[in-house]
């Protein structure tokens, strides 16, 4: 076996030796700007044709902006995102049902309503856990193979090493 020095990855399309990493393209892509502009003036005007009054009046400014820039193709060698709509709606959940069971009227003994709360938020927190851990394991598994993603200088084809 070659030592890994003389490996010489090549593209499964075009067969150049020709490539960068994606997250390399990714991060050349981008471009983040900001500005900030500050000012005064003054002004004097005449206040009716014949009366002849002037006024003075006058003002600060301040503004401020800030962007993003980025490529097509920096956004096609984008790193994975995390998915967390899902978790999000189940923690919400799970703490609306947590409210209401921990809210529930237990001075003459625990209602049908707040054990039933209860146990559904017991459920969702489960599940919670559960989706947590899924989430976050294909998260990582794509982000590996993300750190291993290439892209073919010549013909653009995106491969992984």
């Amino acid at each position: 076996m070659a030592p890994i020095d003389e490996i010489v990855l090549v593209c499964p399309n075009c067969h150049s030796d020709e490539w960068r990493a994606a997250s390399v393209v990714y991060q050349e892509g981008l471009s983040v700007t900001g500005s900030r502009t500050n000012g005064s003036m003054l002004g004097i005007a005449r206040i009716g044709m014949r009366s002849g009054q002037c006024a003075l009046g006058g003002g600060l400014y301040r503004g401020k902006t800030h962007g993003a820039e980025q490529t097509l193709l920096s956004s096609m060698a984008a790193p994975p995102r995390k998915r967390t709509r899902l978790f999000n709606a189940l923690a919400l959940l799970s703490g609306f049902f947590i409210w209401v069971a921990a809210n529930g009227d237990v001075r003459n003994g625990f209602d049908t309503g707040t054990v039933t709360c209860s146990f559904i938020a017991l459920f969702l927190v489960t599940v919670l856990i559960i989706v947590h851990v899924r989430q976050k394991k294909a998260y990582d598994m794509s982000l590996q193979i993300y750190e291993k993603t290439c892209i073919c200088q010549r013909c653009g084809t995106f491969y992984t090493r």
